[in-house]
């Protein structure tokens, strides 16, 4: 699993999934990431069922970080 940040925006929506813990998931269409969304972050927003995956690139950035990061760590240990 090796995807760059436009590769999982462009032209691509994510859908709701499921809340947990104070987490909004949503899942990226034709990808098997599904990210959460804090949701303190959701203050004041709308929140659909479908968006522009374009639009949540504030939460599908730093989600990428933490994967490469776990990743580099298990290759690691």
């Amino acid at each position: 699993m090796n995807y760059s940040l436009t590769d999982l925006v462009k032209g691509r929506t994510v859908c709701f999934r499921f809340y947990s813990d104070g987490n909004l998931h949503y899942d990226i269409s034709g990808t098997d990431l599904v990210y959460p969304i804090p949701i303190e972050d959701t203050k004041g927003g709308t929140f659909y069922a479908e968006h522009k995956a374009i639009e949540h690139m504030r939460w599908i950035r730093p989600y990428l970080e933490m994967i490469k990061k776990w990743a580099n760590s298990s290759l690691e240990a």
